[in-house]
């Protein structure tokens, strides 16, 4: 009797797949916005990935970074949008792949307030001076911190929630500088700011991963619908608040090695 059920199971899994393959793909990204924001952004993106991929896309939102990342770290999710270290760190230990990003290169600026006694230097930030951030994991926190690769001279983050936000905290004195990127930086008002100088580094823009166990001819299918006219078309709304007119394809070699920003963190090693 067993080894018929055994023989029956056998058959059923070959004749329907629904053992070895996933009917409903989970999608997350970074919580930086309102959940109701992440739905009207991401939902048409996700409409099109079903209706490329034949499959469920189901959202699943969380509610802050530790319930984020805990869950990325669980392998709960099977396509992800949000930094490129998370990406890097994903293909090390989970075997995602990256399909598409934003194009263009993450630069980092590091804001002082423009006035007597302000740091002139990184090196005049360690050991505690405190510095107005995105929460870690966030990509720009955690490039920032790889400047002090001694944890006891690192400086203090003073986390908050978007650019206004972040712009306030340095302004009101919360922190004695502010990391942020380097297009709102072109484009803010800098009465009373300056930048200090920092070492170049590029990093690739936000980007789609997607787990290896999608099969590899269904993540072919995504690729090319999101670099298409109607994945322009779906992305319209994230592409317009990321100031970007598309999707490219990800270059896996573009992430080689970007998992050790996360290496301070507990969890990641």
């Amino acid at each position: 009797m067993k080894a018929f059920s055994f023989f029956a199971f056998v058959l059923f899994v070959a004749s329907t797949g629904h053992v070895t393959a996933k009917d409903t793909l989970m999608f997350a990204t970074a919580p930086t916005e309102q959940s109701h924001e992440v739905n009207t952004v991401y939902q048409p993106i996700l409409d099109l990935i079903a209706k490329a991929s034949g499959k469920n896309v189901v959202m699943e939102s969380a509610v802050n970074y530790v319930e984020y990342t805990n869950r990325m770290r669980e392998g709960a999710y099977d396509l992800v949008f949000d930094g490129p270290h998370l990406v890097s760190w994903r293909m090390e230990r989970l075997g995602h792949v990256p399909l598409v990003r934003l194009p263009g290169k993450i630069q980092i600026v590091v804001a002082v307030r423009d006035e007597d006694g302000s740091p002139q230097s990184l090196e005049e930030l360690a050991a505690g001076r405190r510095v107005c951030t995105f929460p870690s994991p966030n990509m720009l926190a955690m490039a920032f911190l790889s400047y002090y690769p001694n944890p006891v001279r690192q400086p203090d983050l003073v986390p908050v929630k978007g650019l206004p936000a972040l712009v306030s905290c340095l302004r009101e004195g919360r922190g004695e500088a502010a990391v942020l990127r380097q297009e709102p930086w072109d484009t803010l008002d800098k009465t009373g700011l300056r930048a200090l100088p920092v070492p170049v580094h590029g990093y690739p823009e936000r980007t789609l991963s997607i787990s290896s166990e999608v099969e590899p001819e269904i993540r072919a299918r995504i690729t090319e619908a999101l670099v298409a006219e109607e994945g322009t078309q779906a992305a319209a709304r994230l592409l317009r608040a990321f100031k970007h007119e598309r999707f490219v394809t990800a270059d896996p070699a573009e992430y080689e090695g970007m998992s050790d920003l996360l290496a301070p963190l507990w969890g990641f090693d």
